[in-house]
C-alpha cells in the first residue's frame, strides 16, 4: 500500500474470477489505476482510487458485471468520521499551521569555540543585535548582527553567523588575556621574590642572579633572584626563573562554638511555572501564597529535546521559594574537638599539598563559649613567587 494512496483513500471492489477479465477490460478502457489482484477461494479483488469508484461503478452496471464496492478506506474515512468534532478538527489545522509556521523562526542558538565566556552571555550578547530563539528568519541579516556584535563586544575578536534549518550557529575565537602586570615587552623579564618569611634551605637558579644565601632570613616580599644581570658586556635582562626552598612557618586556627544556630530547610514550594515559546513567556502556575518570611528563590530552565538530541524552541522554567528555619545546635566538648580536629587536619592537607611537614605542635583549648584548636607548623616549600618587570623599572 503507498502512502499517497492511503492519503487520498482507497476501495476494494470484490467479484467473481469469471468476471476478472471482463473487469480487467473495463479498467484498461476507463484508464483506471488499480492494484493488489488477489483470487481466492470464494473470488477475486482489487484496490482501486477513491475517487474512482462511482466512475467505475456506473460502467460496471451497464456491462453487467456483478462487482460489489466496499466503503472507502484511507484518511477521507478517517476525515469523514471525525467531520463532526470540531476541537479535533481545529487541533490537526492548529498543528499543521503551527509545524509551516515554525520553520520560518529560529530554534535555537548554539555557540561553538568559547572558553571563558558561557553561552548564556553570548546568546544575550546576540539578543541585542536581533538574533534570538524565535527571531523571524526571513529578516535577520546574519551579515550586519556580526559586524554591529563584533564592533560592541570587547571579548570576542572573531565571529562566524550561519543557519542550518531552524538553528543558528555562532563560531567565535575569543581575544587573548591581558597580560596582568608588564607589557607585551616586559612579560620577557622577571624575578623572583618570596611569598612567605622564612629561612633559606636551598636554591636551584634555571636563570638570574641569586639575591640570597642559604641560611639567611628573608621576609614575605624579599628579593630572592634579580632578572637584572651585569657584567663586562654591560646590563642585560633575563626572565628568572627556578626554586628557593626554605623552611616557613604557619599558625593555623579552628574555632567550633558550643552553641550555634543554623539553617535548617523546610520545604521547597514552586511559586511559578512558566513555558518560553520561541522566546515568549507563558505563565500557567502561580502560587505565591502561604510562604515563610525567611526563604530562598531558586530558578530552574530547562530547554526540551525530543531523543535527547533535536531541541525544540521551548524551555521550562520554574521559580521554588524555599523555606528555612533556624535551628539552635548545642555541641559536648567531645563532639566540639572532633570537629575541630576534622577541620584542622582539611586545612593541613591543602597546605602540604606542595610542602614537606618538618614540625607540628597542637594545642586546643576550651573557652567560655567555644574550643579552639591551634596548630603550629614547620614545613619546607618553594618560595619563591615571579614577578615581571619592565625595561627601566627599579629592580
Amino acid at each position: 500500500m503507498r502512502i499517497l494512496d492511503s492519503f487520498f483513500g482507497y476501495c476494494r471492489i470484490d467479484f467473481d474470477k469469471q468476471d476478472a477479465p471482463k473487469l480487467h477490460s473495463l479498467l484498461f478502457r476507463l484508464h483506471a489505476e488499480y492494484w493488489d489482484y488477489t483470487e481466492e477461494e470464494e473470488g477475486a479483488f482489487l484496490i482501486i482510487r477513491a475517487r474512482q469508484k462511482e466512475y467505475v461503478r456506473a460502467f460496471a452496471e451497464q456491462e453487467g458485471l456483478a462487482v460489489r464496492f466496499g466503503r472507502i478506506e484511507g484518511a477521507p474515512r478517517v476525515f469523514l468520521r471525525y467531520a463532526n468534532r470540531y476541537g479535533i478538527l481545529f487541533g490537526v489545522l492548529t498543528a499543521l499551521i503551527l509545524t509551516v509556521a515554525s520553520t520560518l523562526f529560529a530554534w535555537d542558538i548554539r555557540v561553538e569555540g568559547n572558553s571563558r565566556l558561557s553561552d548564556a552571555a553570548v546568546i544575550e550578547e546576540l539578543a541585542e543585535q536581533g538574533v534570538r530563539i524565535g527571531a523571524f528568519l526571513p529578516s535577520l541579516d546574519l551579515h550586519h548582527a556580526t559586524n554591529a556584535f563584533l564592533i560592541d563586544s570587547d571579548e570576542i575578536a572573531w565571529m562566524s553567523l550561519y543557519r542550518r534549518g531552524n538553528v543558528i550557529f555562532a563560531k567565535v575565537l575569543e581575544r587573548e588575556e591581558k597580560k596582568d602586570e608588564a607589557g607585551e615587552e616586559g612579560a620577557h623579564y622577571a624575578n623572583l621574590v618570596s611569598q612567605y618569611d622564612a629561612i633559606i634551605d636551598s636554591f636551584a637558579l634555571v636563570r638570574g642572579r641569586p639575591s640570597v644565601k642559604v641560611g639567611q632570613v628573608v621576609r614575605k616580599g624579599d628579593l630572592l633572584a634579580s632578572g637584572i644581570l651585569s657584567g663586562g658586556a654591560g646590563i642585560s635582562y633575563v626572565r628568572a626563573e627556578g626554586v628557593v626552598y626554605g623552611r616557613v612557618f604557619h599558625e593555623l586556627t579552628v574555632e567550633i562554638p558550643l552553641e550555634s544556630v543554623e539553617k535548617v530547610e523546610e520545604r521547597a514550594v514552586c511559586t511559578e511555572k512558566e513555558i518560553i515559546f520561541f522566546g515568549k513567556s507563558i505563565k500557567f502556575s502561580n502560587n505565591s501564597r502561604n510562604l515563610s518570611l525567611i526563604y530562598d528563590t531558586i530558578e530552574n530552565k530547562e530547554q526540551i529535546c525530543l531523543f535527547g538530541r533535536i531541541h525544540l524552541p521551548i524551555y521550562l522554567k520554574e521559580r521554588y521559594a524555599v523555606s528555612y528555619r533556624e535551628q539552635k545546635v548545642t555541641l559536648t566538648e567531645s563532639e566540639a574537638a572532633l570537629l575541630a580536629y576534622r577541620r584542622m587536619n582539611a586545612q593541613e592537607r591543602r597546605l602540604l599539598a606542595d610542602a614537606t611537614l618538618l614540625a607540628r605542635e597542637t594545642e586546643g583549648k576550651f573557652t567560655d563559649s567555644s574550643y579552639v584548636l591551634t596548630c603550629r607548623l614547620t614545613v619546607r616549600q618553594n618560595v619563591a613567587r615571579e614577578v615581571p618587570f619592565t625595561v627601566g623599572a627599579k629592580e
